[in-house]
């Protein structure tokens, strides 16, 4: 025990911690409705998306929980907004693309 680090180490002064793989990551996408949707209230998908992510971190996974901001980063995010919208898609259902 390295009481200045607060860390275990090896003997050969390695810290435990390096025999640990990294663990997966799981994303998902979710961009919060205003009001809510589909039924279920925002409060209702906030419950989800946390039980969803305690599953995950229950199995042992990381989790990454990307947004608009972060689809709007790919270089064809724009390109497939518009035809999105040309075609009439809502907006919720835009999401799902």
């Amino acid at each position: 025990w390295d009481k200045d680090n607060h860390d275990l180490v090896k003997v050969d002064g390695a810290s435990l911690q390096d025999d640990i793989p990294p663990r997966p990551v799981m994303s998902t996408f979710y961009e919060p409705v205003k009001g809510g949707c589909c039924g279920m209230s925002e409060g209702g998908h906030q419950s989800l998306l946390d039980a969803w992510e305690k599953g995950w971190h229950d199995m042992g996974w990381e989790t990454r929980i990307l947004t608009e901001e972060d689809a709007k980063k790919h270089r064809d995010f724009w390109t497939v907004e518009e035809k999105l919208k040309a075609l009439g898609i809502g907006e919720y259902n835009r999401r799902c693309y």
